[in-house]
């Protein structure tokens, strides 16, 4: 599809060419399908070291991301599209002790 002048010329043209007969495929026409295959893995460590609020119920104190990642795959073929996507976030954390009431003897 030829651009256009302006965005508006590129779209009308698209319409107007979407609104017409379609033309049925002869023998000489050729699908071209590309075969792509990625398996990406990205790393934020600009999101390392942010320190979480958990509420108030929590049992935790001090939640600080250590590590995040995200796994991405995507294959297309003649069979069709899978897409996967992964995301692993770590935290540090440090434990509160349970608080015990003692009850007084006597």
């Amino acid at each position: 599809m030829p651009l256009g002048a302006t965005l508006q010329a590129t779209i009308q043209s698209v319409l107007k060419r979407a609104a017409q007969e379609p033309v049925p495929p002869t023998d000489e026409d050729e699908l071209a399908i590309p075969k792509l295959n990625f398996d990406l893995r990205g790393d934020f460590p600009e999101l390392e070291g942010l320190v979480l609020q958990p509420g108030s119920n929590a049992r935790v104190k001090g939640l600080e991301t250590t590590s995040v990642k995200q796994l991405v795959r995507f294959q297309f073929n003649e069979s069709g599209a899978i897409l996967k996507s992964e995301a692993a976030i770590a935290v540090g954390a440090t434990a509160m002790a349970p608080q015990y009431r003692r009850n007084p003897i006597g």
